[in-house]
């Protein structure tokens, strides 16, 4: 929260305040964690975690910001 998000920590250690000059005022973020099974990341086939590798990943990443992109339009400031 406190490196990447619009909150800080403060000094008793339990709560927080809001950033005024947090990047996420300007900016956004998206984290893809590949290959599958990875942090959070999953998949529901199991020969997805065999066949992991570079080239896997490459097109698995390509196609999420394709879609993503075809889904979320970037808009112009």
């Amino acid at each position: 929260m406190t490196e990447l998000g619009p909150f800080r920590v403060n000094s008793d250690g339990r709560t927080l305040f809001m950033n005024d000059f947090a990047w996420n005022n300007v900016a956004n973020v998206i984290f893809l964690e590949s290959p599958a099974g990875v942090g959070f990341s999953y998949s529901n086939t199991s020969s997805d975690y065999v066949n992991a590798g570079d080239t896997t990943t490459a097109i698995d990443t390509y196609t999420f910001l394709v879609n993503w992109l075809e889904r979320f339009p970037p808009s112009a400031p």
